[in-house]
C-alpha cells in the first residue's frame, strides 16, 4: 500500500478484508470513484504467468497461463471463468483477469513495455470469446504475447485513464458496448458490513501483500478454491491524497 502511495499521490486507498467465510485470495474486487464521484466496481480474477527462462535471459514473450483452464469443485466441476462472469454481471461489475506478470532474472528481453512485467487486466468475455474450450473453459495454451500488448493493458489505466470516461465511453473502451454496468454511490463501499478495513499503516513486505501473494500461489497450486467467486479483499480508490 506504500509502494501505492508513492506512485499516485493524488489518490486514497482503503483496503478491505471480507468477514466472510471460505473467501479466496486470488478473488479481489477493485473499486474505483470516477472523476464523477460514481463508484465502478470490477471483479478481478488473478492469474499468474509461468514461463521458462534461460541463464542469460527471460522469455517473457513465451510465457503462458496454464491455470486459465480452471475447474471448481471435486464432484461438480465448473468453469472458473463463467462463474466470475455469473459473479459479475447481475451486480453490474466489471469481470476481468488480473494477470501478473513477473520475472526472475534482471537480463529481460527488450521491445516489451516496462509497464507490461507488472500487473495488466483483460476482460473475462475477451478470453472466453476468443481462447475459450468447447466446454465453456479456457486455454491452458494462452501466451503472454496472445493479450499483449493488446488487449490487456496495465491495471492502472483502470485509475489513471479510465476514471475520467464516462459510462458510455468506459464500456467502449474495454469492448463491452451494451453491458450492464451499474454505477454506485461510494458509501455503498465504505459502510458495508460484510467488509471491515484493514490497518496498512504498518504495511511490511512481510504483511498484507505478502500474504495476499502467498495465498494465490497456494490457491493454483491445489487448483481448487471451492465453489463461486467469493473475493477476500476489495481495494478501494479514490480522489484525494489521504491513505486509509
Amino acid at each position: 500500500m506504500r509502494l501505492l502511495k508513492s506512485h499516485f499521490p493524488h489518490l486514497g486507498f482503503t483496503l478491505f478484508e471480507s468477514t466472510m467465510e471460505d473467501t479466496h485470495g486470488d478473488d479481489l474486487e477493485l473499486c474505483i470513484i470516477q472523476d464523477d464521484g460514481q463508484l465502478i466496481t470490477y471483479a478481478l480474477q488473478a492469474k499468474i504467468i509461468y514461463h521458462q527462462s534461460t541463464r542469460t535471459r527471460i522469455k517473457i514473450s513465451n510465457g503462458k497461463y496454464p491455470q486459465m483452464r480452471h475447474y471448481v469443485g471435486a464432484i461438480r466441476r465448473e468453469n472458473q471463468v463463467q462463474l466470475l462472469l455469473d459473479y459479475a454481471r447481475p451486480l453490474g461489475y466489471v469481470p476481468m483477469y488480473l494477470l501478473y506478470n513477473y520475472v526472475f532474472r534482471p537480463k529481460i528481453k527488450r521491445g516489451i513495455p516496462n509497464d507490461l512485467f507488472g500487473c495488466t487486466v483483460v476482460t473475462a468475455q475477451y478470453l472466453k470469446d476468443n481462447h475459450g474450450l468447447a466446454d465453456g473453459n479456457l486455454s491452458p495454451k494462452v501466451q503472454f504475447t496472445d493479450l499483449h500488448p493488446s488487449p490487456a493493458f496495465p491495471w492502472h489505466e483502470l485509475i489513471c485513464k479510465l476514471r475520467s470516461l464516462d459510462q458510455a465511453d468506459l464500456l467502449s473502451e474495454l469492448d463491452l458496448v451494451g453491458y450492464p454496468l451499474v454505477l454506485r454511490d461510494p458509501n455503498d463501499a465504505l459502510d458495508n458490513r460484510e467488509w471491515v478495513e484493514v490497518d496498512v499503516s504498518s504495511d511490511t513486505p512481510d504483511g498484507v501483500t505478502q500474504k495476499a501473494f502467498e495465498s494465490l500461489i497456494k490457491a493454483e497450486q491445489r487448483g481448487a478454491n471451492g465453489r463461486g467467486f467469493r473475493p477476500r479483499f476489495r481495494l478501494l480508490f479514490r480522489p484525494g491524497g489521504d491513505l486509509r
